[in-house]
């Protein structure tokens, strides 16, 4: 009874892949979908689990853009649907989610953009 007890207590769940395989694909799809939006430029290859981005939507000056992910960055965490920290690449002001926990999926990924480009859309007449 006990050596029963002791093996139950040590199951998991099991994983599709290795943490570091499910978040590369999570940067992957985040990264096409970047590719394929009109409102947001990668700033760096995403070949592992990080993306490098910012917002940067038609009509906007270069010389606005990084007060406008500035005060995105700050939105996102007070709206609280999804939770992605700012950086700066190559001196620009840039998201940089990192995918590392193997229970993120793609519902918790794609949401991302949407957020943002609402969000950023309410910011826009005050650039």
């Amino acid at each position: 009874m006990t050596a029963r007890l002791a093996v139950g207590a040590c199951r998991r769940e099991p994983r599709a892949a290795p943490a570091s395989d499910a978040g590369d694909g999570h940067a992957q799809r985040l990264a096409e979908r970047i590719h394929a939006s009109d409102d947001f430029e990668l700033l760096a290859d995403a070949p592992l689990n990080i993306v490098c981005f910012r917002y940067r939507p038609a009509g906007v000056s270069e010389d606005t853009l990084d007060d406008l992910n500035l005060r995105l960055g700050a939105a996102v965490l007070e709206d609280g649907r999804v939770y992605v920290g700012t950086t700066r690449w190559t001196g620009r002001v840039a998201f940089r989610p990192a995918f590392v926990n193997w229970r993120t999926s793609e519902q918790d990924v794609d949401p991302l953009l949407d957020v943002l480009a609402e969000l950023g859309e309410r910011l826009q007449p005050f650039v």
